[in-house]
């Protein structure tokens, strides 16, 4: 009895290994291996095996159910996500026109990683030339700014000197009113 229980145990132990270390390692090249493991596996436990198994379960210890259970309940959400990662590559393989030929999901990434990069590279060509127009854009406009601000400093020594000269005309002025005015009385006073 406690060599069948062993046996048992041992089936069973080895059974979720090789599935939760296959599940793992589903992606690499040698999945092949434990998916034969795996029906090996499963045509052993559909035997006299599976029904003693099925017997032994409500006897095993609750601690071990629990760690079964949670290993079950992880091994579905990574399915879960297995399965929402192949339609998400499925659906941006086809919005990149990219078809698979092989059914590997690491090529069909590789793929799209190398149109995302060719359209990188175009975009970022774009982005240097753009780049490039709006530093000599830029060269310009900083020409033009040095321009204005000597033209602005031009117009102000433009204004300050005719100013100058305005008041110089103004004292000439004075100046002239006030001879022409001594000239009169001069005349005045020898007439």
């Amino acid at each position: 009895m406690v060599h069948k229980s062993t046996l048992a145990f041992l089936l069973l132990s080895f059974a979720i290994s090789a599935q939760v270390h296959a599940f793992w390692t589903y992606c690499k090249p040698h999945n092949a291996r434990f998916e034969h493991v795996q029906e090996l596996l499963h045509n052993a436990a559909t035997g006299q095996e599976a029904a003693y198994l099925e017997d032994e379960k409500d006897q095993t210890h609750p601690t071990l159910q629990r760690i079964l259970e949670r290993l079950d309940a992880n091994r579905a959400r990574l399915k879960s996500a297995m399965v929402t990662m192949e339609m998400y590559t499925s659906n941006k393989l086809s919005d990149y026109s990219v078809h698979r030929t092989d059914g590997l999901l690491v090529d069909d990434l590789e793929r799209v990683f190398q149109l995302l990069e060719l359209e990188n590279d175009e975009v970022l060509q774009k982005l240097q030339q753009q780049h490039e127009d709006h530093k000599v854009k830029q060269q310009e406009e900083d020409e033009l700014q040095q321009k204005l601000q000597n033209l602005n400093a031009a117009k102000s020594k433009l204004e300050q000197t005719i100013k100058q000269q305005n008041e110089t005309y103004v004292k000439a002025n004075a100046t002239l009113v006030n001879l022409q005015k001594i000239v009169k009385q001069q005349e005045l006073e020898r007439a």
